[in-house]
């Protein structure tokens, strides 16, 4: 019986260090974790990934970490980041630490935590080092206040609270609409501004 309760004491620590590894650029907190190819591929299940340098945390269903380009792949998830007061939910997650890129694809949905807004999108690349999201696909905006702003792309430039619109259509909480072929919305003062027009 001793020796019974010594092997459930090894196997229950065993298990616990295997759910928590600690690469290179990426620690893995996951109800699975594989590792495979001298320690170059890390394959984990149900859990989150943790970047070192900036604190992004990914929480996903499936990752895959390739230690030699750097790139972890996640899928079904959502990113945050509390520095840039984000959070990015998406089908899929590509994140390239050399280039300092998280690029998230199908079913984007950016939630800005300080202003209550919601964009939504099918691919957009955040780069985590200049501190902009950036998207070339037809992109929506959505506020607490009920406006609606469809755009063909945009770039939200975070450390500024400023999103520039390009061929976009405002639809108001007073079912009004308005075109531009471009414009910016400040975050901090809540105005769309654009070629001699500016709404509060």
């Amino acid at each position: 019986i001793r020796n019974l309760k010594i092997s459930q004491k090894i196997i229950f620590f065993y298990l616990i260090i295997i759910n928590h590894v600690y690469a290179n650029e990426f620690n893995f907190d996951s109800s699975e974790i594989k590792i495979s190819n001298n320690g170059n591929i890390i394959n984990a299940t149900e859990g989150i990934a943790t970047s070192k340098d900036d604190g992004i945390t990914i929480k996903a269903v499936k990752f895959l970490y390739n230690k030699k380009l750097s790139t972890l792949n996640a899928t079904e998830g959502i990113a945050t980041s509390k520095d840039d007061g984000v959070t990015i939910e998406a089908d899929k997650f590509l994140f390239n630490k050399n280039l300092s890129t998280l690029k998230a694809t199908g079913n984007v949905k950016i939630r800005n935590f300080k202003n209550k807004i919601l964009i939504k999108s099918q691919n957009i690349i955040y780069n985590t080092k200049d501190k902009e999201i950036k998207s070339i696909t037809k992109s929506t905006i959505e506020d607490d206040l009920n406006n609606f702003i469809l755009m063909e792309s945009f770039i939200f430039t975070l450390n500024e609270n400023l999103i520039k619109l390009n061929k976009i259509k405002l639809i108001n909480s007073d079912k009004n609409t308005l075109k531009l072929d471009l414009a910016f919305l400040n975050l901090e003062t809540n105005k769309l501004i654009g070629k001699d027009i500016s709404i509060n």
